[in-house]
């Protein structure tokens, strides 16, 4: 049995609907495109999604476009094995870094979260070591500052 499911990502959270339209409507840019990478500063990605997604007609309408750069619809369409799901295994030695996680070989380069080779049971390990890591190298640098 196939489980399907949408889930919604909002392309611009910091912009209510309203900015959206008001920055498409009110751009100086003619081209959809050029509006959505220099007043939105949209991604490549999330450009290439909604053109892939919406018709020519609904991308080059402010209204529906701006609605679909709010809450933009993926569909879920299958789940992978838990083996492939998580990473578990895998990434830079723990020997390759110092106390603070610098990297030996080049001096002011820092390897944290899923950059350390963490041999863990399961992906809440490795979240949780992400997290950890990112709280010290923050509390690192404000005591040196």
């Amino acid at each position: 049995m196939h489980n399907k499911a949408i889930i919604y990502i909002d392309f611009k959270p910091t912009f209510t609907l309203e900015n959206v339209y008001s920055k498409i409507k009110n751009s100086s840019f003619k081209n959809t495109t050029q509006i959505l990478k220099k007043e939105l500063k949209l991604s490549p990605s999330q450009i290439t999604l909604l053109k892939t997604y919406l018709s020519k007609d609904s991308y080059l309408n402010a209204v529906i476009l701006s609605k679909y750069i709010k809450k933009f619809p993926l569909e879920i369409n299958d789940l992978s094995i838990l083996d492939e799901a998580i990473s578990t295994v895998g990434g830079i030695d723990i020997n390759a870094v110092d106390p603070n996680f610098q990297l030996h070989e080049i001096p002011n380069q820092f390897c944290l979260g899923e950059m350390i080779n963490w041999d863990a049971p399961t992906g809440g390990y490795l979240l949780q070591a992400c997290a950890s890591t990112g709280v010290f190298l923050a509390k690192y640098f404000n005591e040196i500052d």
